[in-house]
């Protein structure tokens, strides 16, 4: 309740720093997701990629 009234006073003065600091963040965090969902995309990818030579591998082995 205190970080509440703290964030009306700054809003009732005009002031945006509080809410900068909290859209920073946010920003900040939003960043760092996108990062770790692109991340574990390309690893699945390059595990898809390794199944799928493995599997052509085989066919073609059966082929043989």
């Amino acid at each position: 309740e205190t970080y509440h009234a703290a964030t009306q006073s700054f809003l009732s003065n005009g002031s945006s720093e509080l809410i900068n600091d909290d859209v920073d963040s946010s920003v900040v965090r939003v960043r760092q997701a996108i990062e770790q969902i692109q991340s574990k995309i390309t690893k699945t990818r390059e595990l898809i990629r390794t199944e799928q030579k493995t599997r052509d591998g085989l066919y073609n082995f059966l082929l043989i």
